[in-house]
């Protein structure tokens, strides 16, 4: 009774109105986790634990320190974009996957096996839950954010969620905790090799340690590809990276009457572009390729090198 009244749309915006009213700039990303959510930190900054209030369970996080390497170098990264139903997945073969929020949807056609997930979206979860449910029902590692995980500790039992959980911060918007300056990210990034940043006072930069933080680019694909940077993948194939139209074109497992909204084309310029043609610059250096089936993604050759999925040989994926 008590859960049901507080996810209640019109009692969490009384709570946001009331959060944001009485609390500073700063810390004002904070709006949508408070009262539910209270996080710990080790001693390096890290979450090794979150209380979510009111729910019925308490969630077992698997420490990112805790997530085991892979044991291959080549892994696919399924998106959601429409370019997705060119690809025929029983010619693929791919031991290592990654999905993100409606990829799962290709399990009702194709025999695919997510090894990872990654879910940083709350709206996602409050308008998807029965895709949510098929993700978090299977043996693989999901990689969230603390507002999306609120969302799934609320919504569902504790015996339907099988995954592992390691959860990460967004390095603009820590979790119960103020948003850093743009002078205080450049000093930290002093100390943090593990960062490169790009642009300080839009927070642009690329992570290849989720374990000091993520560099947000308004598209759940670039948390995905920081994430697969550091899992130590030397090849990477994104499918469904189209990136335009976004508001148009309904993702691959939508149609035009149930697509949610995006705002892809608002961002990409500003936003998306920019921290993805970084990102290729960084991960050069590092001697990872990455490989873009969608023929009309919005991104050039020149980020990342546009290929046919039908060129890719079953025996090296």
């Amino acid at each position: 009774m008590w859960k049901k009244l507080f996810i209640n749309r019109s009692v969490a915006r009384f709570f946001n109105k009331f959060y944001s009213f009485t609390h500073g700039k700063s810390m004002r990303h904070n709006k949508r986790l408070w009262p539910y959510v209270k996080v710990r930190r080790d001693s390096d900054g890290q979450i090794e634990e979150i209380n979510i209030w009111p729910a019925d369970w308490k969630v077992p996080l698997t420490p990112l320190n805790q997530v085991p390497s892979p044991e291959g170098k080549i892994v696919h990264l399924i998106l959601s974009g429409p370019s997705i139903n060119e690809i025929d997945y029983n010619k693929l073969q791919m031991p290592w996957v990654m999905g993100v929020n409606g990829s799962v949807a290709l399990q009702q056609k194709f025999d695919i096996q997510f090894r990872y997930y990654v879910i940083i979206d709350a709206s996602f979860v409050r308008n998807r839950l029965e895709l949510v449910r098929k993700i978090v029902a299977q043996d693989l590692i999901l990689f969230t954010r603390a507002e999306a995980l609120k969302e799934i500790n609320l919504r569902f039992d504790q015996e339907e969620v099988k995954c592992q959980i390691a959860l990460f911060d967004q390095i603009d918007t820590p979790a119960c905790a103020p948003k850093p300056t743009s002078k205080a990210l450049l000093r930290k990034a002093d100390q943090t090799p593990e960062w490169q940043i790009f642009d300080a006072d839009r927070y642009q930069g690329f992570s290849i340690d989720p374990r000091r933080g993520i560099f947000a680019a308004k598209t759940v694909a670039y948390d995905a590809l920081q994430i697969l940077a550091w899992l130590g993948f030397m090849e990477i194939y994104i499918h469904g990276l189209d990136l335009s139209n976004a508001n148009i074109a309904p993702r691959f497992y939508e149609d035009t009457k149930d697509n949610l909204s995006s705002n892809i084309d608002v961002n990409f310029v500003k936003f998306i572009e920019p921290s993805f043609r970084g990102a290729s610059h960084v991960l050069q250096k590092r001697g990872v390729q990455v490989y873009n089936l969608s023929p009309q993604s919005a991104l050039g050759e020149e980020v990342f090198s546009k290929i046919n999925w039908k060129t890719l040989r079953n025996d090296k994926i």
